[in-house]
Parts: C-alpha cells; sequence; structure tokens
C-alpha cells in the first residue's frame, strides 16, 4: 500500500499543476482580449456615455456653460421652453427628418453595397477596406475634409460643378443645404459598419439554398426575395438579445 501511494503521488502533484497552468492560461487571453478591447471601451464610457448622461443631466438644470456656482435643479422647464421656442422646435423638427432621412437610407445603401462586395469578384477585399476606412476617421478630420471639399469658392465639388456651368458658387454649408450636407456626412462616416454587418450576415447563408432555388427555376430577384431577406431576417432576430 506504501508503494501504490509513493507512486500515484507524482501523478496526483501533476494534476492540480497542469489544472493551474491551464487556468493562467485561460485568464491571459481574457487579459489580453480586454487589452486590446480597452481603447475601445475607454473611447465608449469616456466619448460618447458620459457625455450623453452628463448632457442630459445638464439639461434638467439651469447650468449656462459658465456659472456653476448657481446652477439650480429645474426639472423639465428647459424641455417646456423649447416648446415655446420657433428656433428649438426648428433644430427638433430638423433633427427628426435628418433621422427619418439617415436611418433608411444608411441602411439602404449598407445593404446593397454588402450585396455587391458578397460577389465573387476580383479585388472586392480591397474594395471592402476601402469603403469601411471612412469609419475610422475622426470627427474633426471628416468634418475639415467637407469643409474644403464643400467650399463656395475653389472648392472640388463648385469646380467639377463649374465645368458644365460656369461660375458656380453654391453655398453648401448654409441655411438652405445644411440638411443635405449633414446627412451626407454622416452617409459617408457610418455606412461602412452597417456594410459590415450585412456582408456577415450574407456570408452566413448556405450557398446551397440559393443554389436549390435556382435549380428550382427561380431567376436572381426571387432568390433575394425568397431566400435571403427571409434568411437575414431570421438571423437578425435569432441574434437579438431575449
Amino acid at each position: 500500500m506504501a508503494v501504490e501511494s509513493t507512486a500515484q503521488r507524482p501523478a496526483s502533484l501533476a494534476e492540480p499543476t497542469a489544472k493551474r497552468w491551464r487556468l493562467s492560461r485561460a485568464r491571459r487571453r481574457i487579459l489580453w482580449f480586454y487589452f486590446f478591447q480597452s481603447p475601445w471601451l475607454l473611447g465608449i464610457i469616456f466619448l460618447t456615455i458620459i457625455p450623453i448622461v452628463g448632457g442630459l443631466l445638464i439639461s434638467f438644470t439651469n447650468y449656462d456653460g459658465i456659472n456653476l456656482a448657481t446652477t439650480k435643479f429645474v426639472a423639465f422647464r428647459n424641455y417646456l421652453r423649447m416648446l415655446d421656442d420657433k428656433q428649438g422646435m426648428l433644430a427638433f423638427m430638423r433633427t427628426l427628418v435628418f433621422v427619418l432621412i439617415n436611418v433608411p437610407l444608411g441602411m439602404f445603401l449598407a445593404f446593397s453595397l454588402a450585396l455587391i462586395l458578397n460577389q465573387a469578384v476580383r479585388g472586392r477585399g480591397v474594395f471592402r477596406t476601402i469603403y469601411y476606412l471612412p469609419t475610422l476617421v475622426p470627427i474633426v478630420a471628416v468634418a475639415w475634409i467637407f469643409k474644403l471639399f464643400l467650399a463656395s469658392k475653389n472648392g472640388p465639388l463648385n469646380s467639377f460643378i463649374g465645368l458644365f456651368r460656369p461660375g458656380t458658387e453654391i453655398i453648401w454649408i448654409g441655411q438652405a443645404n445644411a440638411l443635405a450636407t449633414v446627412t451626407s456626412m454622416a452617409l459617408w462616416m457610418t455606412f461602412g459598419t452597417g456594410m459590415v454587418i450585412f456582408l456577415a450576415g450574407l456570408q452566413g447563408i448556405p450557398p446551397e439554398l440559393e443554389e436549390a432555388a435556382v435549380v428550382d427555376g427561380a431567376n436572381r430577384l426571387q432568390v433575394f426575395r425568397n431566400v435571403t431577406i427571409p434568411l437575414m431576417i431570421t438571423r437578425e432576430r435569432n441574434a437579438a438579445p431575449k
């Protein structure tokens, strides 16, 4: 019996050691995951979540941006004043119109581009990268790019239009065209993200189902309407949190 216990002791000691090694390896993977995710997480927390929450809390006070000592809680008084302010209601309506235009149009462009880039064509990886790059550009840089591109005098867009209509000096960044300009800038910045999400969904559809529909006599439009769209909707519903 003493011999058996002595023989089994190294195995019993090796098993906890291997288990500790496995746990430490799993912990290292978790640490590396959070290390690579930390820039994005910190950016979301400090540049998105905290400003949104802070702005919401400030909206319930009389803070004017300077006199912090006299700040008081005024509940919904600011929102009630906005309803009686023509400029405030104008800003609210323009924001509503912006959302109604930008969201559906952005989804349509992103989905259309995902369909095109999902085809087996040469260099599609390069095109995917090019179309996704605008989402990585900081918003300040995007604002400067559009300011220079849409300049009323000697701007590239007006210069191009001037080839057909000499002397064109359209004020794109102004009261009349502000909504179209901001919408274009927002679409250029964000449709790459939607393209990647839709592209992942399209690549998750089994090609055998589409091939079977073609064999049964369905054309491209029928395959898209009766196979691609329903499977995309089903995948989105299954991926949604419950």
